[in-house]
């Protein structure tokens, strides 16, 4: 069995393909490894490109080609190296970023020292520009080397542990035994994984040293024409599915809807989308306040203070919202 499956999607990335690969095979983590190349059917040369840059490879990382018989996104490509990964962690990478030398070294001596953290996570930086991403990365958050702390990591799984899935160990069985999947046929597949997983996670470690280099470049998904309406529909989707969920009501989870609604509020402000943004809201809230395993007073606060779409907008809501979390904890 493989320590690591690291697993790759590809789609139309033949400039950055080979750039990627020789990262992976630069890893000085000599044994153990081995890359799964997902084919997603696109329409250029990426995987030619890909074949010829294995084809001069003779290291000890075992390459698996998957060809997919359809395209069917990222979350599916996912979904098919998951399927086919014989490793005890699954690493993702996306086929137009690469990563450090040490990266899969370093992650796996901690892994080691932490064999019950399910997930594993390294620190991030963009390129060609360097610069530091908020969302992504770990620099002035201060997380401990590792924690099986159940109410520390629900405090920052939901608000500043990156939500991002790639440059993470994660457990193979731990995706296995909780379905832990990727939602297929939206953007933002992360945010829909990482709620998922939020239920589930008992232990968590950190690297805290750059090991995953994301690359920013136009005509990448997320920085297409049209991405913010698209983002919108796609965050609703997510949003209406998880807010409507019979889950164990926490106050992370409860913070995490109310800057979740929040951000939908934003896309359509930034966007000029702002009355499809307000529809959206309307339709959203009714699932908070019909969930059965919401807590009553906070289902009549959402029913009454976000009222046709306009939110944000009473100081008395969060003052008794405080005041609820407050005396329940």
């Amino acid at each position: 069995m493989h320590k690591v499956s690291v697993i790759i999607p590809v789609y139309n990335v033949e400039k950055y393909i080979c750039e990627c690969l020789e990262s992976v095979m630069a890893q000085t983590l000599s044994t153990g490894i081995e890359c799964i190349l997902v084919d997603d059917r696109g329409n250029d040369a990426s995987m030619e490109a890909a074949r010829k840059c294995i084809a001069g490879y003779s290291g000890p990382i075992k390459f698996q080609l998957v060809v997919r018989a359809e395209n069917g996104g990222l979350s599916a490509a996912r979904n098919t190296g998951i399927n086919n990964a014989k490793g005890e962690y699954v690493y993702f990478l996306d086929s137009d970023d690469i990563i450090t030398p040490d990266c899969l070294n370093l992650l796996v001596e901690r892994a080691s020292e932490y064999p019950d953290a399910e997930i594993v996570c390294g620190d991030f930086q963009t390129f060609p520009q360097k610069d530091v991403h908020k969302l992504i990365s770990l620099q002035g958050k201060n997380f401990p080397e590792s924690s099986f702390d159940k109410s520390w990591i629900r405090s920052v799984f939901l608000s500043s542990f990156p939500v991002i899935a790639c440059n993470k160990l994660i457990r193979t069985d731990f995706i296995r035994r909780n379905n832990l999947y990727f939602r297929e046929g939206i953007l933002h597949e992360d945010d829909h994984w990482h709620a998922q997983a939020y239920r589930h996670v008992s232990g968590l470690a950190f690297v805290n040293k750059v090991t995953y280099l994301y690359r920013m470049r136009p005509g990448s998904i997320t920085m297409s024409d049209g991405v913010e309406e698209r983002r919108l529909e796609n965050m609703t989707l997510i949003f209406s599915e998880m807010f409507a969920k019979e889950v164990e009501w926490d106050k992370p989870w409860s913070d995490w809807i109310l800057k979740s609604v929040g951000s939908l509020r934003y896309i359509g402000n930034k966007a000029n989308i702002k009355e499809k943004a307000e529809h959206c809201v309307s339709q959203l809230l009714p699932t908070v306040y019909k969930n059965q395993s919401a807590p009553f007073i906070l289902r009549l606060l959402f029913k009454y203070y976000f009222h046709n779409g306009v939110i944000f907008s009473s100081r008395l809501f969060y003052k008794l919202y405080a005041i609820y979390w407050k005396y329940k904890g």
